[in-house]
């Protein structure tokens, strides 16, 4: 009987607790059943919301250049457009450095009735004024003689240096050469820069274009905020519905049609206002 009894309560019309199903028993056990190969719905303790910087695919940097290929062509024309900036900045720098003083440490002379006696090496005294002293002049500067070439016919050049003038005085104020008794007339002081104002030129705005360059490159390609400013104005220009060759031909035509009808307009009241004015005498014929 006791059997019977544990029979009755294990059978179909038992007790519902005493045969709890083992998949049932496994379920309660798992507080969240996974399906194999799934990642687990829950997140681990501890885990941040916030991930480390590149790992969103779509933030890797390639080439460079953060996010690679998005916004491409906004970000070609900001490129573009500083870059005109910044050559046309450089061009008009070129053009102020034309205007920096060259320092001019030798001046070459051209001379006439020079005498022979005149040698390199030698310390030469720098005339002026020979106008005004009778041919005596007026020594206005001492130089070094570096180098000389006189011709036959007494012409020649003479080229100096380590010049001292005194005052407000200039070499392109020297008339003559004078080296103790020997003297050459000076018609023309021509000075020799210590280095061509190109090569300054070329060189600031060499520096110029590169520098601009990379600050370029950081703007577009590298700077995040920047980058991201520029994709999502690439994404809202495409989403601008541009009018077709047809309606913007049609616009115009209207447009230009309505001008012309208005300004006929305005043109015949003018004619009829001006008739009726003349008619009662306010405007003269």
């Amino acid at each position: 009987m006791a059997q019977n009894g544990n029979e009755s309560s294990n059978g179909p019309g038992g007790n519902a607790q005493a045969r709890t199903p083992v998949a049932q028993l496994a379920e309660q056990r798992i507080p969240n059943p996974q399906v194999a190969g799934s990642s687990p719905s829950r997140r681990v303790e501890g885990e941040s919301d916030s991930r480390p910087r590149g790992s969103d695919p779509r933030e890797q940097v390639s080439y460079g250049i953060y996010k690679y290929g998005q916004g491409y062509w906004v970000r070609v024309g900001t490129a573009f457009l500083l870059g005109l900036l910044i050559t046309a900045f450089a061009g008009w720098i070129w053009k102020q450095l034309e205007l920096v003083p060259v320092p001019k440490p030798t001046w070459q002379l051209t001379v006439t009735d020079a005498d022979a006696a005149l040698a390199p090496g030698a310390k030469a005294e720098l005339v002026a004024d020979l106008a005004t002293t009778d041919g005596r002049g007026n020594v206005i500067g001492s130089a070094t003689v570096n180098a000389v070439s006189i011709q036959a016919d007494r012409k020649g050049g003479v080229t100096i240096g380590t010049i001292a003038m005194e005052g407000k005085r200039d070499p392109t104020q020297i008339e003559m050469v004078r080296v103790g008794q020997a003297t050459a007339l000076v018609s023309r002081a021509e000075g020799i820069a210590s280095f061509e104002l190109i090569y300054l030129q070329g060189g600031v705005a060499a520096v110029l274009l590169l520098a601009g360059s990379l600050v370029i490159f950081w703007v577009v390609a590298r700077k995040p905020k920047t980058v991201e400013f520029l994709i999502s104005t690439d994404g809202e220009m495409r989403k601008v519905n541009w009018s077709t060759r047809k309606e913007i031909w049609g616009s115009t035509s209207v447009v230009v049609a309505a001008t012309f009808l208005i300004a006929g307009i305005l043109f015949g009241f003018d004619l009829i206002l001006q008739g009726f004015f003349t008619l009662i005498r306010v405007l003269e014929r």
